[in-house]
């Protein structure tokens, strides 16, 4: 598989689209910037200044797909035309009452809606933290007051589990900080075992940056088999490396992230040919921006015998070389396209730009091909 082509991965931005994304990815690489921009966003947020129509014009249009469900649409059909599919995902996170929880549920029964009319809108995502307290799902144990918050979380998620169903839409469960991840993983498979009876509708996510995942995912796949349920896994690398370090060092626990990122694409890969070794019952998305682990799903899949269900998925604004080449390859592949108000997906653009810095050669690979492909098209 070949991810060089600039032509084809560029295809749908203009001359003006392309040296915008340019310049972005070139304050991404230049880390001083980089931090210097995150934290005088993160401040400026704090102090209420009006920054929201400079982020709107700028960095918001380059990852998000819009403010609304309906803003998105646009975005949804020109991936169509490119043979895309489209992950629309409510971005906001890290609610903190009843109200915004229920509001947030009520965001994604409607994705659902809609996804359930377009042919395009195959998965929808989820965070956790969008309909429960960051603080519960920390909790080892409940009190009895806790039970009953416990069980409307339950609640908000079996209802949307169930449109998703009905909807026919995958629904990805994402993965979030090691120490509420517990929690997490009890929601996922309490609704994997009630949903995923007959096709894998529910997914949860592993994040292999963190070494103990490989073992997990082992056992999951021996639970799924055992209680005859379809094992849906999105794999990723992680999102949350140094908010784990600091934690850790602060706290005085071992870290749960694996020693170096050699050790993260080992288990990554490792996760693949696990996943793939048992198409009968498990569900693989490879939600990745590395084009190795990209091309050993691909070979693994191309020597098998029985179809697995495999899919590939990278951020909106990332990775297009990858995407739109697999695509055009004719395989199943989809962009993640957030979407929610300026302020409220802050958090989610400020993770985007560190991990981004965090990642050695991620940055300069995408401005480097947008560079490459500014150029042929001066020259053609």
């Amino acid at each position: 598989m070949d991810f060089s082509d600039t032509r084809i991965a560029f295809l749908r931005k203009s001359d003006q689209e392309l040296k915008q994304s340019a310049f972005l990815f070139g304050m991404f690489n230049n880390p001083t910037l980089n931090r210097f921009g995150t934290k005088a966003t993160e401040l400026a947020f704090k102090m209420h200044l009006p920054i929201d129509s400079a982020l709107r014009s700028t960095i918001f249009p380059l990852f998000c797909g819009g403010e609304t469900i309906q803003e998105c649409m646009q975005t949804v059909t020109d991936l169509e035309r490119f043979g895309v599919i489209t992950n629309l995902d409510f971005a906001v996170e890290a609610k903190q009452n009843e109200v915004e929880f229920d509001a947030t549920a009520k965001e994604l029964l409607t994705i659902l809606d809609y996804s359930a009319r377009y042919k395009s809108l195959q998965f929808t995502s989820i965070k956790i933290t969008g309909i429960a307290r960051f603080a519960l799902l920390e909790r080892p144990t409940f009190s009895k007051d806790e039970e009953l918050e416990w069980q409307r979380v339950i609640s908000r998620l079996d209802s949307i589990c169930a449109k998703a169903v009905d909807s026919d839409v995958c629904l990805f469960i994402d993965a979030e900080e090691s120490w509420i991840q517990d929690r997490i993983d009890e929601l996922v498979f309490m609704m994997m075992k009630k949903y995923n009876r007959d096709r894998p509708i529910i997914y949860g996510t592993w994040q292999m940056y963190r070494h103990d995942r490989l073992a997990h995912l082992e056992q999951s796949i021996q639970m799924a088999k055992n209680e005859g349920f379809w094992l849906g896994v999105k794999q990723v690398r992680g999102a949350y490396l140094e908010k784990e370090n600091e934690r850790a060092h602060l706290m005085g626990y071992p870290t749960p992230m694996q020693k170096t990122r050699e050790d993260t694409s080992k288990d990554y890969d490792q996760g693949i040919a696990l996943c793939l070794a048992h198409p009968e019952s498990v569900a693989f998305c490879a939600a990745t921006h590395n084009e190795n682990s990209v091309t050993r799903a691909l070979d693994i899949a191309r020597n098998m015998k029985a179809e697995p269900h495999l899919s590939f998925a990278q951020l909106y604004g990332m990775g297009d070389h990858i995407t739109f080449n697999l695509a055009h390859a004719g395989h199943k592949v989809c962009k993640y396209v957030p979407y929610g108000p300026v302020r409220e997906v802050i958090p989610y653009l400020i993770r985007r730009a560190e991990e981004n810095s965090s990642i050695a050669g991620q940055v300069s690979r995408e401005l480097t091909l947008l560079q490459r492909e500014i150029k042929r098209r001066k020259e053609s």
